[in-house]
């Protein structure tokens, strides 16, 4: 998962998400993929108003595909994130959504060392800190609901 303190290139707010999507729309980019953050502060978020800031403007701006991920760092019982992951997708229903195999760990605790004096937000210390006991579940029971809630139920599959 990108942070801000990675690159002053990172789009933070829904404003910079769509100027941001639609310049590689306008290169040439078939599919944008998305993650909503914070714009106060860029840490990634799952709150469908924040993901409504920027997808009704792209879908009125672009014919590109839109993908919405459903990895996003959230914390919380397994019920509780599953729920976050999958409300801006089963909300907007997007043309193409991530679709995580199997649990990871981005690892961003490894790049600890390099980034920490780059930091623009607290949440990017704590963050990377806690990341090495985290795993991002992706059971096999988890996965086949994503399918089915994001496909079969939808008729794609």
């Amino acid at each position: 998962m990108h942070m801000p303190c990675m690159s002053p290139f990172l789009p933070l707010t829904p404003e910079q998400i769509v100027e941001d999507s639609l310049a590689a729309a306008d290169a040439g980019a078939a599919i944008i993929h998305l993650h909503a953050r914070r714009p106060e502060d860029g840490m990634p978020t799952t709150d469908v108003n924040v993901y409504e800031r920027f997808l009704r403007p792209l879908k009125e701006r672009t014919n590109a595909i839109i993908n919405i991920t459903t990895g996003q760092p959230h914390f919380g019982t397994p019920e509780e994130v599953i729920e976050a992951r999958l409300s801006a997708p089963l909300k907007f229903a997007p043309e193409m959504c991530s679709f995580n195999m199997g649990p990871m760990n981005p690892a961003p605790w490894a790049l600890y060392d390099k980034l920490k004096d780059r930091v623009k937000f607290d949440w990017e210390l704590k963050f990377m800190e806690s990341s090495k006991g985290a795993t991002m579940i992706n059971s096999y029971t988890l996965m086949e609901r994503i399918a089915k809630q994001l496909g079969e139920e939808r008729g794609v599959v």
